[in-house]
Formats: C-alpha cells, sequence, structure tokens
C-alpha cells in the first residue's frame, strides 16, 4: 500500500473563478502543499535537500476533474506516495468533497535531481533515502503526450518572477493557470 497523506481545507474566494469554482492553477498549489507536507512528515525536507544536493523536479503531471469545488467549500485531500521506478517517483492526489466524491485527481511523476551537474539520479546518493515501498503503477492516469504537430499552437512565456519556484524553474502549481490561459490568449 502507498504511503498516504490527509489534510482538509477550504476554498478561499482568492482560488477560484469568475463563476466561484476553484481553478486549477490553484488545485495544483493545494496539491503541491499536501505533498509538501508529506514529504516533510517523512523527513524528506529541505535539510535533506541541501546536505544531499538534490531537489525532486516534476517531470509529467496529469490533472482530472470531476468537478471543481467552490467558494467556502470544505474539502479533504488525500496524497499517496509510491517507490520510485527507474528515476521516476510517482504521487497520486486527490480532492474529495465533503460527502466523499471524488473532485479531481492529480497523477504526478517527479524526478530527482543532482543540484551540483543537474542530472537526473536513478537512486538518491548516500543519505537519501524514501521510505516507500508500495510499486507505482496501481493507479495512474494516461500520461501520454500527443506527437509533436497535433497540439494546437501555443503561446511562448518565460519562466518569470512570479511563476518561478525556489528551485529557479516555474513552479508546477502554474502549470495548471498557464494551459488554461492559452486558449483565451487565442480568442
Amino acid at each position: 500500500m502507498a504511503l498516504t497523506y490527509q489534510d482538509k481545507f477550504t476554498v478561499f474566494q482568492f482560488e477560484c473563478d469568475p463563476w466561484d469554482r476553484m481553478t486549477p492553477g490553484a488545485a495544483l498549489r493545494r496539491i503541491q502543499e499536501c505533498s509538501t507536507a508529506q514529504c516533510e512528515q517523512l523527513g524528506l525536507n529541505e535539510e535533506l535537500y541541501k546536505r544531499t544536493h538534490t531537489v525532486f523536479l516534476l517531470s509529467r503531471t496529469s490533472l482530472e476533474v470531476e468537478r471543481m469545488p467552490s467558494i467556502g467549500d470544505e474539502v479533504t485531500i488525500e496524497t499517496r506516495a509510491y517507490m520510485p521506478h527507474r528515476a521516476v517517483y510517482q504521487r497520486m492526489t486527490t480532492l474529495y468533497d465533503e460527502s466523499g466524491a471524488k473532485l479531481c485527481e492529480a497523477d504526478a511523476r517527479w524526478v530527482l535531481v543532482d543540484t551540483n551537474t543537474w542530472r537526473i539520479l536513478r537512486r538518491g546518493p548516500e543519505g537519501f533515502s524514501t521510505p516507500m515501498t508500495a510499486p507505482p503503477g496501481a493507479e495512474e492516469h494516461p500520461l501520454e503526450v500527443p506527437p509533436q504537430g497535433h497540439l494546437p499552437p501555443g503561446t511562448e512565456l518565460r519562466a518569470r518572477y512570479t511563476l518561478c519556484d525556489r528551485n529557479g524553474p516555474a513552479t508546477n502549481s502554474r502549470y495548471g493557470a498557464i494551459l488554461f490561459d492559452a486558449p483565451a490568449a487565442e480568442t
């Protein structure tokens, strides 16, 4: 069984769109916050990353939405971490409403990176271990990317101050906003 962590939160107005629904970007920020809380509880924290010169970077993600919660909704968030397969760490996170119905779910794939060489590590360096023991793949979203040329044209976007996290690249919680803004820019 995957390592599971659960928390609750209330949807705030600033997390919502003009129709009072939580935005995908806000959901991804909550998902990242929950995942970070579990990692810290497991000892995968800033001190460990600094000591081992490592960082987790998002490789792929999928967000499947049944419906987005609204302002004031009480949401239960549950994240499940799996042991790595080759160099990829899988994490599933689900948001539930007060009745226990699934609202949305993210399948995120992470890689551990050496911050000195910026190379992906197939296993953690000395002093870095993870407590995850369940093999990945018990639950997953299709993460297929359409072949080049089969995607609609996008808008070029530079990673600026407000999009970046402490590691430098655009933070994964901003991807949802960026993706949902792209079609709006074309209209």
